[in-house]
This record gives C-alpha cells, structure tokens and sequence, in this order.
C-alpha cells in the first residue's frame, strides 16, 4: 500500500482532500511525533477526508509503547486466564488475520521490513487469540505487520494509520469516528474490504523474549505483552486529540471526534467535545491536554474500576505518541490493570488485557465475546459415617411428596444492584441507563434501569443469556410514567434483535407503580440469546419506562412473593425528561 505523499492525482483518484483548519498552530517540530521518552516516531500521516465526508483516511494516530525509563524492581507477571488460552479456536468470538510484510517490503510510514521471525509470529498469533476471545465481531479484524529496525533504544512498537468511519449503517452516536475494526463490527460486514484495520510495526533492536508463558526473564522484553498492547491501539484505544503550540484540538478540523473522546472530562467534570473551539483550536483545551487531570467516564470501565471515573496519561509535556491514549502510569502501573500504560519494563509480562481495559472497550462499543470460564469442580464434602444401623421412618402415607420447584439460574445482575456490570446499555443521546436516579424508588433496592426521559432517543440495555428449560418465563417489574398520546412512544422487549413484546408508552398506560410483567421464551430454551429492553422516543411529549429485578422463572406466576404498594417517590418527577432532573446533578 504506498502512502499518499506527492502524487496530487492520486487525491483526486480517491475523491479526498486535506482536512485542513487555517487557524490550527503548527509547530516545527510537528513533522515528527514525541513519545514520552523522547524519541521521534515517523511523521504522521495527514489525515485525509473523503468526499462524502464519511471517511478519514489514515485518521488513526500513531501511538508507541516504550521501554520503562524508570523501572519497578522485580518481575511483574499477569497471565492469561488459563481457561481462554485453552480454548479451542472454533469457541472463538471473532477473528483476527495478520499479514506480515515479507523482507524488502516498507509499512505505512515507509519504515522498512525485515523478515518476521516464526517465533514473533507464533507469540503474534497467541496474543490474537487473546483478543479473539474478550471481543466479538462477525467481521475478521486485519493486521498489516512489520518488523522493523527503528534506530531506537526505548520504542518497542507503534500503530495507527488506519482509517475511521462516521454516520455508517449501524453507527451508535452520529457524527462520531470509529476506527475501521470496530466500525465493521457495528456495520456487520467490511466497510473496506481492500483496507487493513490496524497497521503496526515492532522493533527488532531488542532482547526479545518469544515465549507465552509469561516466565520473563529480567533482562529480557516479553514481545507478547507489547503485541497485546498494539492491537489493543487498533480496537479504537485511542483518541484524535492533538496538542501543537499550546493549543488543544479533536477531530483532526472534522468537526466530529472520535467515540473515545466522547467519553473524556477534565478534572471538573466538563467533557473535552464541549470545549469553546474543541474542533478548531484552544488553549484552554491544550491545558486540559497537559493537566495530569484527565477521565474516562464511561460507565462500564468506572464500574469496573470500583466506580470512581479511570484517570487517563495526561504529562505536563505533551507526548504525542503516549499522551491522552493510555491508563495514567501512576494509577495503574503495577496493578492487574497495566497492559494499556504507556510503558513496558524488562522482565514484565502482563497478558491479560485487565477489566478496565475491557470495559472502556465495551463502552466505545466492542460487545465482549460472551466466553465463560468452565464452572469450578464442586466441592468436596466429607462423608458422613455411618452407624451400625440406621432405620428410615417413614408416615402412614405412601404418596411422595410434590418435588420442589426447580432452582432457577439468576440473570447476572438481574436487580442491577451492582451498576452497570453485565448489561450493555446505549442512548443516542448519550444517557447513562443505569443508576440510582431521582425519579422512583427502585422496586426491590436502590438501583434500576430508566429508559427514555428524552426526546427523538434509542436507549437500550442488553446481555446475552442462555434461556433455561426449566425456568423459560422472562419476569420483569416496570413502571410507565408517560405524558405522550398513545402510538407515539414505545418500549420492546427483544431477544436476539426480534421483538417479542410491544409495550405502549403514553398516558393511558401509566402504571402509577411497579407493575410484574412476563413472557414466555419457551421456543427459545436451551438457547443462548440476547435479552433487551429498549425504547424509541419522538420529539415531544416525553416518555419514561422503568426496569428492575430482571429473572428466569419456572412459570409466569412465580417472582418475588411480596408485591410493593406502589412506589411514588418524587411522584411530580415521574414523567419529567432526563434533562429536567439531571439540571445541577
């Protein structure tokens, strides 16, 4: 693939031009990108914007992981769960296919190849299979790699290059780029089939270490956990902030950013894309960018983090291949969570991609792979020793007694009581669905899903489930607070993207309390599916419908035995927006 550098025609062939923002400072230096060590990684490509407007080509920045200039003392070593690398390859939720660019050959960046090793790509292929297995996607995700000599003595790898699609079929958020591995993901097929998703290349000056076993040795660098870091760069762990002469900018001038920016706050809690100027030049933003105060908000990788909101790497020098696009070092160095810091020491090896880091991917929009671990054995218990005679009493009647009803699987976090873990929940407007909110006491505790309370939105929550046989009857408790006219307004229950129950949302259909409701899945039992509970609201007269205690039962009768009174907490709330209750929050 050559790169697009001086041949005028070849823009014209491909119906692109240079975004290009007049009042965007460029520095000198800006040829070249810094990491945070101090080296220069190639010039970046400059991103191109299709005709259509549609696509950015080349528009994912270069990132780099580098050797730890201040390394901890002794090995750090995070394994693989031995249960994913044990999985055969058809249990795998997605593919990745590499291709390796033979001897002679030069990457995105013109940076020239040499012959890959087998043993770096045995360890390639390892890690791959890593991410097959935490992300699915219907789509195979491409890699273009090299093995390169990069004159440095601290850059083990870079990536980037890439290009990113907006207002695609399937888009979660409009005018927001994906990177093209997640982008076909959410599409359902190749939105270029002709284009590799990921680009990366790997420095050969150093002392590699080939194993997957993790067992490092001190002097060595574990070229697995820098793979797993890079293809992580390539799933959209990255955003399109730049930073040149004291100004900050997102989005490259496209007036859109990137879905990971979308989830970015200051230390104030203000988000980076409501910045005066975010798309063209700030210096208010270039602060933010340098502050050491930046946060993800996301609500799955809060939960997974315990529930305060994930500091991001955010220097006082701006490091263009480091800043912005990884888990701040001090927070998280050294933890479980350490794959995505910007730095990697000799001797460590970390290759589990950590649950903050999986679940800042699920809120860019990745489903995860729905892989399980085997159960644990059952434990053993000791044996009871018997007596010299033991005698069974029995009553006067031979008729046994009914069978009890049968335990059902509990739907996890069916209650909600742990936030958002489990559920994948999505508004187009950008609402989080589950919370603790202002509107109703939930119905068995604190927590419940609330969906709708805006006008013109989609908001969904899902899991995927295996309906059991012998507890097929989905049971649910809602509460409708409407103030729209009926036929306007509407929530649906959903398994696997088919509705199988239509719930009118307007006035004549307030509940006034939490109401049981249940459906029956029998056809769907024995089967692994997804349940989703979602509404589509219109532009006026607003709608809320609310969710809680989500379980299996083994019949439409059975649930919780004591029905609540109504409640009506903040009864005047009930049927206000979002937006009315959440003002000062």
């Amino acid at each position: 693939m050559k790169r697009r550098r001086a041949i005028f025609g070849v823009y014209i062939f491909f119906l692109v031009f240079t975004i290009f923002a007049y009042q965007w400072p460029v520095t000198a230096n800006a040829k070249s990108t810094m990491v945070a060590q101090g080296d220069l990684l190639p010039a970046p490509l400059e991103p191109q914007l299709s005709k259509d407007e549609k696509t950015l080509r080349y528009g994912t920045p270069l990132k780099a992981v580098i050797r730890d200039p201040s390394p901890s003392e002794g090995p750090r070593r995070i394994p693989a769960p031995a249960w994913m690398k044990d999985l055969p390859e058809e249990a795998a939720a997605s593919t990745i296919s590499i291709t390796y660019i033979p001897n002679g050959g030069t990457d995105l960046w013109d940076e020239p190849c040499y012959t890959f090793p087998q043993a770096a790509k045995d360890v390639f292929e390892a890690a791959a299979r890593i991410w097959e297995n935490t992300l699915k996607s219907s789509v195979p995700i491409t890699i273009r790699a090299c093995w390169a000599d990069l004159g440095s003595s601290s850059t083990l790898g870079y990536s980037g290059g890439g290009n990113q699609y907006r207002d695609f079929s399937g888009a979660p958020r409009a005018s927001t780029w994906y990177v093209e591995s997640l982008a076909n993901a959410l599409h359902g097929s190749d939105l270029d089939p002709s284009k590799w998703d990921m680009h990366i290349t790997y420095n050969q000056n150093f002392d590699w270490y080939y194993g997957t076993d993790g067992n490092t040795p001190a002097t060595q660098m574990d070229l697995m956990t820098v793979v797993l870091h890079e293809i992580c760069h390539g799933l959209n762990f990255s955003g399109l902030a730049e930073y040149s002469g004291g100004y900050g900018r997102i989005g490259y001038g496209s007036g859109s950013p990137n879905i990971y920016d979308v989830f970015m706050k200051d230390g104030a809690g203000t988000l980076l894309i409501n910045y005066t100027d975010a798309y063209t030049g700030s210096t208010a933003l270039g602060t933010a960018l340098t502050s050491n105060d930046l946060w993800f908000h996301g609500s799955k990788a809060m939960a997974a983090n315990g529930g305060p909101r994930v500091k991001m790497y955010a220097p006082s020098a701006w490091s263009g291949g480091s800043s912005y696009s990884h888990l701040d070092y001090q927070t998280f160095n050294n933890t479980p969570n350490e794959l995505m810091v910007y730095a990697v020491s000799s001797g460590e090896s970390v290759h589990d991609p950590g649950v903050i880091t999986n679940g800042l991917l699920q809120d860019l929009g990745w489903q995860p792979a729905g892989v399980t671990p085997p159960p644990p054995p059952p434990p053993c218990c000791p044996s009871v020793p018997l007596g010299p005679l033991m005698i069974l009493l029995s009553d006067e009647s031979t008729t046994p007694p009914p069978p009890p009803p049968p335990s059902c699987p509990a739907i996890p976090n069916g209650n909600f009581e742990s936030g958002a873990v489990s559920w994948n929940q999505y508004s187009s407007n950008g609402w989080d669905l589950i919370g603790e909110w202002p509107v109703v006491a939930g119905h068995s505790g604190t927590w419940y899903t609330w969906l709708g309370g805006d006008y013109d939105d989609t908001s969904y929550i899902d899991q995927n489930v295996t309906v059991p046989a012998s507890c097929p009857y989905l049971v649910f408790y809602h509460y409708i607070a409407s103030e729209d006219y009926c036929g306007y307004d509407n929530g649906f229950v959903r398994i696997s993207a088919q509705a199988v129950e239509t719930i009118e949302l307007c006035s004549d259909k307030n509940t006034g309390g939490w109401v049981k409701k249940s459906i029956d899945l029998s056809s769907y039992a024995d089967q692994s599916v997804s349940i989703q509970f979602r509404v589509e609201t219109d532009g006026s007269l607003n709608s809320n419908w609310f969710i809680d205690d989500v379980s299996f039962q083994a019949s439409a009768s059975a649930g919780l035995v004591a029905e609540p009174v109504p409640l009506k907490v903040n009864s005047a709330a009930q049927t206000k927006t979002k937006k009315a209750l959440m003002k000062g929050r």
